[in-house]
């Protein structure tokens, strides 16, 4: 699912470490002639996996499996950062896929 939304990288990149592992550190650079934040990185919760830019965010599994509490979480921050899915032709009509809750 890719939401969009702007916002300050460098923040959210502190935010997120805090309690998810960083894959990919954040790294920054400016597009020359708007100076648009073309940066980003990647974190994991425990099989979730989160791609931020910024202007969208990938939420993502490398294999299919039950979501922990820790990828509820991580799922959680990700929609509270960014809030609403970008409409365009090729998502208008996608929603978010079902996925399973690992029981504990």
């Amino acid at each position: 699912m890719t939401l969009v939304r702007r916002g300050d990288l460098a923040e959210m990149s502190a935010r997120l470490v805090q309690s998810f592992t960083m894959v990919y550190p954040f790294s920054s650079k400016k597009d020359g002639y708007l100076q648009l934040e073309l940066g980003g990185f990647e974190v994991r919760a425990d099989t979730l996996f989160a791609l931020i830019e910024a202007d969208k965010a990938i939420l993502f599994q490398k294999t299919p499996s039950s979501f922990t509490k820790k990828d509820l979480e991580l799922r959680r921050v990700v929609f509270d950062l960014y809030p609403q899915p970008f409409r365009t032709p090729s998502n208008l009509l996608s929603k978010e896929p079902a996925f399973d809750v690992e029981k504990r």
